[in-house]
Formats: structure tokens, C-alpha cells, sequence
């Protein structure tokens, strides 16, 4: 007999755990992966955005990004496990593996989900995460381009599962060059002949040029850019098919400087809104934003910029109420041509409305039997 309470009852309800929780977790912990103050405040910021609360928002990110809840910092130079390399940068420094936790040396990470194998609450036998398998192209199994069909430690074994859309690959990175999230370190975008015969007039080594992707498979499932940060070239025992395990971030530091952003914007302080953008985007050396510039459409093109592969973008659209309108203007084809209205959204499964036999449980609109 579950009735269903309002959107902003949920909300306010959030809002008093997230209130009560700040106030009692440790500003640091040894273990990594537990929850700490600043990690309810990042979530308070947010809750407080979907509420309208923007001063209040603004106050709990800032908790975070002064130094009361701690201490946060962006990373501006090489760290952590393999930052002896040369041809990497900082930003890539970021999703080695071994590098995410705070205890070992990342001030933005936040909350960290772990998954890293023999470590406590860590994966078991070497079961791990199949982002780099599901969304890296898989341009080590085509003979068209000099492949044999074996992955190697350096190509991974990607199988093209996901693919992001030209949005995200393409379309957010105009006219900004210099931005080093966009750079060949990490997001590989070149692609070279493998060893084995390539078609006349083509070498071994040579560069793929567009000019022979001619099928719709080749930049759909073969060859399309490879965002770094959710693969490695380096896998564990050198194992492609699973070696690649690291923890996941679920709360880090440029997230929190984009919600008091946002904050910032729905006052109509955009002159605030894009200080806290532009500490984002110089620390990557990319072009500054410029007041009149910040608009929610801005936000949502910095937060794919920084945060894909990581961020629930759903979550993120879903509480803004624009499912339907950014996938109308960025999704693919397919999802663009046939998504409605309504679909901001998700149903209500039927076995719930079922079994609440003691109340009437209504299906959200749109939806039927």
C-alpha cells in the first residue's frame, strides 16, 4: 500500500540525511573508498541545485573546494605510478592504475569506488570492470587494417559495445585546440597499420587515413577515438582481455567546481559561474569562458568534456529535466528521431504497480501496459 511522494519531498529528504551526515563523517580516512564530509557535501550541493536552493548549494561546494571539508586540489603535474614516463601528462596521470585514492597521493579524488584486485573490498580474482572492453574500438581484430586478430598489451581488447556519439567525440571540442583532455595522450584519435598485409598502397605503420574507412562498420565498431582514461596500455601481466582493473571515480573535485557553477548560474551570477568553470578548464589549458558565454547548455558541454565515462549522465539530465531535449540536439540518430516528451521519464516497472495491490500506483505519463 506505497503511495508515491513528490519529487522535491525526495529531495528534502536527501537533503536532511546529506545535512546530518556532513556533520559526523571524518574529514579523512586511512581506507580507502570509505565516505568522507566532503563527499556529502559534493552530493548536498547538487541535492540543493534540484531544489533551487543555490545559496545553499553554493555554501556546501564551497566546504569542499576552501578547505573545510579537507584538503582538495586539482591536479596540476605528474604523479603517481607512472609518472616517470615521457609523452603522458598530468590529466592521463589521473586514470593510471594505482592513482585514483587520496591516500595515494590525488587530492581531487573525492570518492573513490575500489575495485583495484588484493586490497580489502577490492576485486576477487582479477574479475573486473569492462569499461575499456565495452566502449574501445577494436581496430586490433581487422585484417582490412593489418590485424590479426590478437590483442596485444598495447591495443587492449576493446569490442566496440558503446561507442560515443559524435557529440561527445567530436562536436564539444571545436574550436578550442589547445585543451589537453583532447590531446592524442588521451583521447586516441590516429591509427596505424598493423603488420600483417595491409591492402596496396598501404605499409605496415603507416597512418589509417579517413580516406579508407569507407564502410559504416570501420568508424562505427573498428576505428573511432579511444578515450584513454577508461582503458590502459599497460595491462596487468600484460593481459588485455583482463588486466585492465582500477578504482572508479565516483565523486572528484573539477565535478564540485561545475555544480557551484551551476549554483552560481541559477542566481544569475555568471560572472561567478565562470571563475568556477574556468579553474576547470585552465587546468587542462584550455581557452577561458567568458561570462556571457555560461549557460546550462555550457555546463552540460564541460561536464562531457571532464567528466565522460565517468559522470551518470543520466542522473545528471534526468534531474534538470532535459533526457528528452539533449538527446533530441546531441544523441544519436536512432535515439534522437524517436525519444518523446515524456521520456524525461522513466517508467514505472509493472511488477511494482502490481504488486502495491492495496493502492493505486500510477504509471508515470506516456507510458502504458
Amino acid at each position: 500500500n506505497y503511495t508515491r511522494s513528490s519529487r522535491e519531498d525526495v529531495w528534502k529528504f536527501a537533503k536532511d540525511d546529506l545535512e546530518f551526515a556532513r556533520t559526523w563523517l571524518p574529514l579523512t580516512t586511512t581506507n580507502p573508498g570509505r565516505v568522507v564530509r566532503a563527499a556529502a557535501d559534493h552530493l548536498l550541493a547538487e541535492i540543493d541545485i534540484s531544489l533551487k536552493d543555490y545559496d545553499g548549494a553554493i555554501a556546501a561546494a564551497t566546504r569542499v573546494i576552501d578547505g573545510t571539508d579537507g584538503t582538495y586540489s586539482l591536479v596540476n603535474a605528474r604523479f603517481g605510478a607512472r609518472a616517470a614516463e615521457t609523452g603522458k601528462d598530468y590529466y592521463w596521470d589521473l586514470f593510471v592504475m594505482g592513482n585514483q585514492n587520496t591516500q595515494a597521493g590525488n587530492k581531487e579524488s573525492i570518492w573513490v569506488a575500489q575495485f583495484e584486485p588484493v586490497i580489502p573490498g577490492g576485486t576477487v580474482n582479477f574479475k573486473r570492470p569492462l569499461i575499456e572492453r565495452m566502449m574501445w574500438c577494436s581496430y586490433w581484430s581487422q585484417a582490412k587494417f593489418g590485424y590479426k586478430s590478437l590483442a596485444v598489451d598495447s591495443t587492449g581488447r576493446g569490442v566496440a559495445f558503446v561507442r560515443g556519439t559524435n557529440y561527445v567525440n567530436y562536436d564539444i571540442w571545436n574550436n578550442d585546440p589547445g585543451d589537453i583532455r583532447n590531446n592524442e595522450t588521451n583521447i586516441k584519435r590516429n591509427y596505424y597499420f598493423g603488420p600483417t598485409n595491409p591492402v596496396a598502397p598501404y605499409h605496415p605503420g603507416d597512418l589509417i587515413p579517413r580516406s579508407f574507412l569507407t564502410l559504416r562498420e570501420d568508424t562505427m565498431s573498428y576505428i573511432y577515438p579511444n578515450w584513454q582514461k577508461i582503458g590502459t596500455d599497460k595491462h596487468i601481466n600484460a593481459q588485455p582481455d583482463n588486466g585492465y582493473i582500477r578504482d572508479f571515480y565516483v565523486m572528484r573535485l573539477p565535478e564540485t567546481y561545475l555544480l557551484r557553477a551551476e549554483a552560481h548560474l541559477g542566481k544569475g551570477e555568471t560572472g561567478s559561474a565562470a571563475d568556477d568553470i574556468n579553474v576547470v578548464r585552465s587546468r587542462v589549458q584550455a581557452q577561458p569562458v567568458d561570462p556571457v558565454g555560461v549557460t546550462l547548455d555550457y555546463i552540460l558541454d564541460e561536464r562531457a568534456r571532464e567528466l565522460f565515462g565517468e559522470e551518470f549522465r543520466m542522473l545528471t539530465l534526468g534531474r534538470l529535466g532535459l533526457i528528452y531535449q539533449r538527446t533530441k540536439d546531441h544523441g544519436y540518430t536512432a535515439s534522437a528521431s524517436s525519444i518523446q516528451p515524456f521520456n524525461n521519464l522513466l517508467p514505472i516497472p509493472q511488477t511494482v504497480i502490481d504488486l502495491n495491490s492495496q493502492a493505486p500506483m500510477d504509471q508515470n505519463p506516456g507510458y502504458t501496459k
